[in-house]
């Protein structure tokens, strides 16, 4: 009787994780290549840093930098495509996260895939607060646009698509006056 019982707790368990994991919100990869990525993904897969970009001591060498954890448990990266001061980056910082806040899904894009070598052990992974530490892709886009299901919307250079229309990444005409 007691075998029977654990048995069908061990399986209620089961049962209960498998629906859990169905029911969480991933990152959902709407378009990928080496012009662009666009990516929704829930706030909490989001995570957004000013990383020194410079010298130290240089008050404009920063970066602002969103590294989004995708389903295979790795970090895809969107960065800043210029250097700016510190205290941009962090009033930068602040309007993302009053996105990331507002929102329960997250939609983000870059441009231009660029390979990168990482030369320190330590800025290959990254700790997700309450997820773990996960390992960072050796490649990064440069970051267009933040924007929620709400509206709330912000890029780099304030470039929010307009609803109902595609997003320029997936333009055609864009892509081959890059070329």
């Amino acid at each position: 009787m007691i075998n029977y019982f654990i048995k069908a707790l061990i399986l209620s368990f089961s049962f209960l994780f498998f629906s859990c994991s169905l029911i969480m919100p991933k990152t959902r990869v709407l378009f990928e290549s080496s012009h662009g990525m666009e990516v929704t993904c829930p706030p909490e897969r989001v995570q957004v840093i000013c990383g020194a970009d410079g010298a130290e001591g240089d008050d404009h060498g920063w970066s602002l930098d969103i590294n989004v954890l995708n389903d295979q448990g790795m970090v895809e990266q969107f960065v800043y495509s210029r250097s700016i001061p510190y205290d941009e980056c962090v009033a930068d910082k602040k309007i993302y996260a009053k996105i990331l806040g507002q929102g329960k899904m997250i939609y983000i894009a870059g441009m231009d895939e660029i390979a990168l070598e990482r030369k320190e052990e330590s800025d290959k992974w990254v700790d997700f607060s309450g997820l773990g530490r996960f390992k960072k892709k050796d490649r990064f886009y440069v970051f267009m646009v933040m924007k929620n299901e709400k509206g709330d919307c912000e890029g780099q250079y304030s470039q929010c698509p307009v609803e109902g229309k595609e997003f320029y990444i997936r333009n055609p005409e864009i892509l081959d006056r890059k070329k």
